[in-house]
């Protein structure tokens, strides 16, 4: 009789593997296609664009981060070696008026070195590109990136590895979050358990990893709420905390379902919002 009931129970269970196979990769799509938003739109990642001069069409890729340890190296590659670059930078948040420096032609590139700042520090920077009487200017003349200039914020080196340990504890931690809001969707499902496990991969990588992290590149263990107003700490703590919430009342509520979706909605939210929007203001 139990052989009869575990060979009708063999379909059932094939379905239930099937469905959560099918979700982790829902929640993976879902997870990677956040991230990838997240590094197109930050303002840490390399400005991308394109600019005409004299039908010429000049692709650059610029810097937004760098390291105090050395020069930042600027590159603009251009065809016509009668281009001429120039660059004008100034520290961010300062009314020092901006330094202007002639770029290098170098293996068929304008190429010129920023002097590094102290960790946090920021400077304000754009490219004039020349040829003959027509200029255009990087990126103010770009449709795509309408900014008046180019915002660059320098950091000490972390260690590789809390680096990367961070990084992988931060995306399960968003993948779990995701994969839990879709566990609801599901009848008979242990979806508590892996609420427990979001809230334990969140609490790891942005109470503990993202300090330490934050500290070997900018001095600084927590900026966020109730310290200053650092957007990458603030999201984490919004997200730690609305874990807890619907943790809570999913023991309380006979609307626990609800609060675990709501938590879901708002980590995914709240990882949308690229790093380091709101940080490094003031000069160094």
């Amino acid at each position: 009789m139990n052989t009869e009931n575990e060979v009708q129970s063999l379909p059932q269970a094939k379905k239930r593997k099937v469905m959560a196979v099918t979700l982790w990769i829902i929640a993976l799509l879902v997870t990677l296609a956040t991230a990838y938003w997240q590094r197109l739109t930050g303002p840490t990642y390399p400005l991308k664009g394109k600019i005409l001069l004299t039908n010429e069409e000049i692709s650059y890729n610029l810097p937004r981060s760098a390291s105090t340890t050395s020069n930042c190296h600027i590159s603009v590659y251009v065809r016509n070696e009668n281009i001429k670059g120039r660059i004008s930078y100034k520290r961010e948040n300062t009314t020092e008026p901006y330094t202007e420096a002639e770029m290098i032609l170098h293996n068929d590139s304008l190429i010129f070195d920023l002097p590094p700042l102290p960790a946090a520090g920021k400077y304000r920077y754009y490219i004039d590109l020349i040829d003959g009487n027509i200029k255009r200017t990087i990126p103010k003349d770009d449709l795509k990136s309408p900014t008046e200039a180019i915002i660059i914020r320098f950091k000490d080196d972390v260690p590789l590895p809390l680096l990367i340990v961070h990084v992988i504890v931060m995306f399960a931690g968003m993948l779990l979050s995701n994969r839990t809001g879709l566990e609801v969707l599901r009848q008979n499902t242990n979806y508590k358990k892996f609420a427990y496990w979001t809230l334990g991969l969140l609490m790891i990588g942005g109470f503990i990893l993202g300090p330490l992290v934050q500290k070997y590149a900018f001095g600084e263990f927590w900026t966020g709420f109730p310290f200053g107003y650092d957007l990458t700490d603030n999201k984490t703590l919004i997200a730690i905390v609305v874990w807890v919430i619907a943790i809570i009342m999913a023991r309380r509520s006979e609307k626990a379902k609800l609060w675990i979706i709501g938590a879901t909605i708002v980590t995914l939210i709240a990882f949308i919002i690229p790093h380091s929007l709101l940080s490094g203001n003031v000069p160094k």
